[in-house]
């Protein structure tokens, strides 16, 4: 799993990169409401680089892979920009930046998360806080035996469940 998280993880930093799809498209956008077709046309420099890149992700895609499907929709949004108003133009990129951006941000925090006895701890705590005890947690391992994952179980503390009283039943 972490090898699959750094793969995406990588990916989207690229097209979020100063001059990577999604980042470029975006900050064209901005410059195309401000007026500032001086930047419009300095940036539209590296829209080829921009298009390679989007068509590198798009040569050996992932399942479900947003840093393609961003990279192709910024760039997509922007080619036919004339179909909608500076504005709504910019608020679509601006919103596709900050969701695969958002994404990226998870997906360093689980990189983060269960490395060691410091991560496994912060994940504990993490149930505890929402009144859970930790009972069991397994490594998953592939055929390789790396682990890949965590299989976690937790339950909330018997003293913390009212159970509800039984109704007597007369079958007479």
């Amino acid at each position: 799993m972490a090898r699959d998280i750094k793969l995406r993880l990588a990916r989207m930093h690229r097209v979020l990169a100063e001059n990577g799809p999604v980042s470029l498209v975006l900050e064209l956008a901005r410059a195309n409401e401000e007026g500032d077709m001086a930047k419009v046309k300095s940036k539209s420099d590296y829209l080829p680089a921009a298009v390679k890149l989007s068509k590198e992700l798009l040569s050996d895609p992932l399942p479900n892979d947003s840093a393609l499907f961003y990279s192709m929709e910024s760039l997509m949004l922007w080619a036919h920009r004339k179909r909608y108003t500076s504005e709504a133009l910019r608020r679509s990129i601006e919103q596709g930046w900050t969701n695969i951006n958002d994404m990226a941000v998870r997906q360093e925090q689980m990189l983060a998360a269960g490395r060691g006895k410091k991560g496994i701890k912060r994940i504990e705590q993490c149930f505890e806080a929402f009144g859970l005890t930790l009972v069991r947690m397994v490594k998953i391992r592939d055929k390789n035996h790396a682990q890949i994952a965590w299989n976690i179980d937790a339950i909330k503390p018997l003293d913390a469940v009212t159970l509800p009283a039984r109704e007597a039943t007369n079958s007479t």
